[in-house]
Order: structure tokens, then C-alpha cells, then sequence
């Protein structure tokens, strides 16, 4: 029957019939067969590797034969490779971050696997949703960062640091974004999340006060008797000078008697 399937891999052996044209002077003795050796067919695998997110969506490998004879496709096997960034073990699929391998194979001996039998299959770090969130973000200056109680609202477990550190003081400022960081505990399968948290730092107030409004002396009493005048800047500071002013003069002593009236200022600083 020429419309026989030759046969799997190997050796073998089909029977040769003789249709004579002539039968009626002939006669076939007996019939014969013939041995065929069947080699294995080269086929390729198409392989499809997606991969996904850690703690989302994953998708498996998948893959097609290319070239196989029709009505009898083998069936091919996808095995996984590599080591997960946190070096656990795994079973199938990874599902773990990181960078895998994927392999084609068949086991059907009729044919034999050529071309590229393997593929990329990476699982990459999830990063963490969430904001970050400081106790305060208005206050006067002097108050250094690591005060503020920095967080960073998710359900990934972490740390929220300040990237100037939290002995860094903010300058004074109307509106001003410093630059932090989440590092999650698990860094093997989370991103590190960088992020600013806007400050509003104003001037410190001073306020200034004497022990009485209204102070009397005797001429050469005092040579200096503005430094005895009990004068006390709140809070007080290196930034700030007090100063003494009859009218638009600035004074440090008044030589001559007579009833002034002396106004107490500081100047405006950049803090105060």
C-alpha cells in the first residue's frame, strides 16, 4: 500500500507487491519486502516568553513546533533556569524577580530539535505604590530635617529617608522640594522609590524687651548707659544685632541731658 506511513526512526521493513501487466502468461513466484531506515526530521520551536512583575501579572512561556509532519506534532517540554535575586528556590514557572532562561525540548524521537531552543524569561521588581508624607511641612527655620517624621504610606514594609540627611536644616523658603527615597526591606523583588516632599520654612520672629519704658539718669552717671539698659532679644541669636536709634541716628551714648527717646530695633536677617 503506497499510501503506508514509512515508519518511526529506525530500521524498517515493508512488503514490495508486484502487479503484473500480464497475468495471463505470468505468475509472481512470491512476494518481497524491503528494509527502510528512517531518519529523525530537524524541526525548530518557536518560543514566546512574556514574563511579567513580581506580585502581578506573570506569563508563562509558551511554544509552537515549526516544520513537523502534519498529524503528528510532538509535544514540547519548557523548563525554567537561573536564580531569583533573593536565591530561593522555585518549582516551574519563577515567580520571584529576576533574570531567568527558559529551554524548548522534545521527546518524541521522530524528531530532532535544531535552531534556537531557548529564550529570555525575566520577572522584574514590583515598585511600590504609595507617597510620601511628612508630620510637618510648615514651620520656622531651625528645625532639622530627621524632626519631621518622614513616611512613605504603603503596604510594602520600608524605610523613607531625607537625601540630605536628617541633620540637614531646610533654609527658609516659600516652597522648596527636597528629594527623598523609600527603600523597601525587600530589595531583591521592590524598586527603590525616589520621590520630594515640598517645605515651607518661614523666619524665625524676635521679639524684643526691656526691663522698663522709661529709664532716668544723671548726667555723668553713665558715660555708655545704653549698654546697662535691660534689653533682651527673644529668641535669642547670633544672627541679630540690637541697636539703639535717637530719631534716624543710630547711638551707642548720649553725652548731653536732656529727655530722648530711643528706639530699640534688629534688623531682618535671612533666618530671623
Amino acid at each position: 500500500n503506497s499510501n503506508d506511513y514509512v515508519g518511526n526512526v529506525g530500521l524498517n521493513s515493508h512488503e514490495i507487491v508486484f502487479d503484473l501487466n500480464d497475468k495471463n502468461n505470468y505468475f509472481v513466484a512470491s512476494a518481497s519486502t524491503a528494509s527502510v531506515t528512517v531518519n529523525a526530521l530537524d524541526i525548530t520551536v518557536t518560543i514566546t516568553s512574556i514574563g511579567g512583575t513580581y506580585n502581578g501579572t506573570i506569563t508563562a512561556a509558551s511554544a509552537q513546533p515549526v516544520g513537523f509532519v502534519v498529524g503528528f506534532k510532538p509535544e514540547v517540554t519548557l523548563t525554567y533556569s537561573g536564580e531569583a535575586n533573593d536565591k530561593l528556590p522555585y518549582v516551574g514557572m519563577p515567580t520571584h524577580a529576576g533574570n531567568y532562561t527558559v529551554t524548548a525540548s522534545i521527546s518524541d524521537p521522530n524528531y530532532n530539535l535544531t535552531g534556537t531552543t531557548t529564550a529570555a524569561f525575566n520577572v522584574a521588581k514590583a515598585e511600590p505604590v504609595g507617597s510620601f508624607d511628612a508630620a510637618t511641612t510648615s514651620f520656622e527655620y531651625g528645625k532639622e530635617l530627621g524632626s519631621l517624621g518622614l513616611t512613605f504610606n504603603s503596604t510594602v514594609p520600608g524605610t523613607a529617608t531625607w537625601d540630605d540627611g536628617n541633620a540637614s536644616t531646610p533654609e527658609v523658603t516659600n516652597g522648596t522640594a527636597y528629594p527623598v527615597t523609600f527603600t523597601p526591606n525587600d530589595t531583591n523583588n521592590y524598586e527603590i522609590v525616589s520621590g520630594t516632599v515640598t517645605l515651607v520654612v518661614s523666619k524665625i520672629t524676635t521679639s524684643i524687651t526691656t526691663d522698663s519704658n522709661s529709664y532716668e539718669f544723671t548726667y555723668g552717671d553713665y558715660d555708655n548707659f545704653l549698654s546697662v539698659l535691660g534689653t533682651t532679644l527673644t529668641p535669642s541669636n547670633s544672627d541679630q544685632t540690637v541697636k539703639f536709634y535717637n530719631g534716624l541716628e543710630e547711638v551707642t551714648s548720649i553725652s548731653n541731658a536732656g529727655v530722648y527717646t530711643i528706639v530699640i530695633k534688629v534688623e531682618e536677617t535671612n533666618h530671623y
